[in-house]
């Protein structure tokens, strides 16, 4: 095979780079994108010319946010003065966490900065009286309480806190203000008398209604209470919530609950009935009804997509199946208990082993700087600031014994987008097919090997920059698998530009087809189905979820309404595409029929169609991908809640 001098290749690498790097500088000097980005990086000149070239200091991003929201949320104080004294409107919600430059300085306690948007004419004052009196700031203190904009209840707990630490300036100020307030949306002790009980509000749910002076509260089984704001006599209003007390001529029977759009009616319970309701509930360890079992036709299936290997993410069809493996239920790696080895690898890496025959094979990014990762239930969407060489390697190892069969360095390079806190440089799972060996390192390229480690041919794709679809300049690093089916290789790029699915012939990489797609980042990996009419891809993201030819690359459906973050992978079982996705704004799960065509989007409140054979809005995961085994859909939250529904017919 004829190859390329080096001298050209590195030609062809730069030119691509510097493409890159000039596409993001354009981007960066057009139109609004000026005033937003010098924010965003605390650019005070950058931003003051912006506003003089006439761009309006509150113009909007597709989700709302303003230079206002960014120079908030980085912490940028010169720009935050700068632009209110250039009346930017500090009380802006963004249209999509509905959140306001204050929400943004607060979630990183910029203390000065919200001290500067509440002079401003912010609301927020609830939120900066705590961290002023914790500051001991009594000037500004001084400044809230002159405002005269605190609530009794605001004043009366920060109140209660100066006196603890001891800030007996604070105190004054406060107390003179409390005896000024009138308390609103509270209710007397005499008056909760006839609310205080419990209500049934589901079959095991009890509501509990109770008093904390001066306010009526509510509690949810053994959660925590929390205040109700008395609206007017029989109305309240909690966190998301709504109350009506319902009231007749015997007294209190019951109330009308009212919360993200839907309403319960919950009967008010005597004294005898509540320990009636606990005595229902089964106790700990108590055997639950078996569901039925599965049929010997889905079982059939189940066993034919599974296999020895374990080819590419999530298995065989993406499955994320392999029955009749036999795996221990319970294993312990300290004790080595059904443990057969253990190799410690360098490095980071997300992407997970893949198998074929003896061998495993997995990915890993290899720095001397040791940032490590941080994992945990956390929504903190900052990138890692890491500008250190990293070696991008493939490991093979002998699924026998752990030991290295051959170890291949693809590149060390500076990583050329940023990773999440959570992700790594090398989250991409491996694909093979028993004859190459696929790896992918997102920006720094795809590299295809023989099952003995040489490397066949190489690939860039140019900047793939995968990140908060909120804010571009939080980068997440790239999170999609290669799929290989039929001596083809297909790769799905959401990113941030210029968004695209392609396939490439496995032996050469040569380009077969390459489909534009108007989309933002997404992490999830293709997966390739058979259909009635042959094979199709299936995609899933933000704008849409699709299905694609798979030998022309022409798109066959889509479905929209789908979250923000598309991230599980879709795959096919008992003749359902079976694709979900768990962030805001809804939770879809959808199971759309093998011969679907067309638009497939439901209309509002309508949950199936001629190609939808069932749906739901809510109850999508986020982060993990669904599995069918047997009759059964089994679906599990990032919290750790397992959902299972019957596959066919939801």
């Amino acid at each position: 095979m004829h190859q390329a001098p080096v001298w050209q290749i590195l030609l062809v690498t730069n030119l691509g780079l510097a493409l890159s790097l000039v596409q993001a500088q354009d981007r960066e000097q057009q139109g609004p994108e000026r005033l937003w980005n010098a924010a965003r990086k605390g650019d005070l000149p950058g931003v003051k010319q912006a506003i003089a070239s006439g761009l309006d200091v509150n113009l909007k991003t597709d989700y709302g946010a303003t230079a206002l929201s960014f120079a908030s949320d980085r912490g940028h104080l010169e720009i935050v003065k700068y632009l209110l004294q250039q009346k930017a409107d500090p009380n802006i919600k963004d249209r999509f966490y509905g959140a306001t430059p204050m929400d943004w300085a607060g979630s990183h306690a910029h203390y000065q900065i919200m001290k500067a948007l509440v002079r401003g004419g912010a609301n927020g004052f609830e939120t900066t009286l705590p961290l002023a009196v914790e500051k001991k700031d009594i000037e500004f203190i001084r400044f809230l309480v002159e405002s005269r904009k605190l609530d009794y209840q605001t004043v009366e707990v920060n109140l209660g806190h100066a006196r603890t630490i001891g800030f007996p300036q604070a105190v004054e100020l406060l107390e003179q203000l409390l005896e000024q307030l009138q308390p609103e949306n509270l209710i007397a002790k005499e008056t909760a008398k006839k609310y205080l009980g419990s209500y049934q509000l589901g079959p095991q749910t009890v509501l509990f209604i109770g008093h904390r002076a001066p306010f009526l509260t509510a509690r949810m089984g053994n959660s925590s209470p929390f205040d109700l704001k008395a609206e007017d006599a029989n109305n309240f209003s909690g966190p998301n919530l709504k109350i009506r007390f319902v009231e007749q001529e015997a007294g209190i029977t019951g109330l009308q609950w009212s919360s993200g759009g839907e309403e319960k009616f919950a009967k008010k319970l005597s004294a005898q009935q509540v320990p009636q309701l606990a005595a229902k509930q089964p106790a700990e360890g108590t055997p639950q009804p078996n569901f039925a079992s599965s049929s010997d036709r889905s079982r059939k299936e189940d066993r034919a997509v599974s296999s020895k290997h374990w080819p590419q993410f999530r298995g065989m069809g993406a499955r994320g199946i392999a029955d009749g493996q036999h795996p221990p239920i319970e294993w312990n790696w300290k004790e080595k208990k059904n443990v057969a080895w253990s190799v410690e690898v360098p490095g980071l890496g997300h992407s997970c082993p893949t198998i074929w025959g003896n061998l495993v094979f997995v990915t890993t990014a290899i720095s001397d700087k040791d940032n490590g990762i941080r994992t945990g239930l956390y929504g903190d969407v900052a990138s890692v600031e890491d500008d250190s060489v990293h070696e991008f390697v493939t490991l093979c190892f002998n699924k026998k014994n752990g030991q290295i069969v051959w170890k291949k360095t693809a590149c060390r390079a500076v990583p050329r987008v940023k990773r999440h806190l959570k992700s790594t440089h090398a989250n991409s799972t491996v694909a093979t097919n028993g004859q190459y060996v696929v790896s992918w390192f997102g920006s720094e390229g795809i590299y295809c090997y023989t099952m003995e480690g040489k490397l066949v041919w190489k690939k860039e794709l140019g900047l793939l920059d995968s990140g908060w679809f909120y804010d571009r300049e939080y980068q997440w690093q790239f999170g999609a698998s290669p799929v290989i089916e039929d001596n083809r290789l297909i790769l799905l790029c959401d990113i941030q530009d210029q968004s695209f699915i392609g396939c490439y012939d496995l032996a050469t990489g040569k380009q077969l087809w390459k489909t534009r797609r108007d989309e933002i980042p997404s992490w999830s990996t293709p997966t390739v189905v058979n259909t009635p009419t042959g094979k199709s891809v299936v995609t899933n993201a933000t704008r849409a979820s699709r299905g694609y030819d798979f030998e022309t690359g022409k798109e066959i459906w889509r479905i929209e309404r789908n979250s923000e973050i598309a991230v599980p992978t879709p795959f096919s079982a008992r003749n359902l595409i079976f694709v979900s996705s768990g962030y805001r704004p809804i939770q879809p799960i959808y199971a759309i029929r093998l011969d679907a065509r067309g638009d497939l989007t439901l209309a509002e409140s309508v949950k199936k169609s001629e190609y939808i054979a069932w749906s739901e809005t809510r109850g999508g995961p986020y982060m993990p991908s669904p599995i069918v085994y047997g009759d059964y859909l089994y679906i599990c939250s990032n919290n750790g809640i397992l959902t299972c529904y019957q596959a066919t017919t939801g």
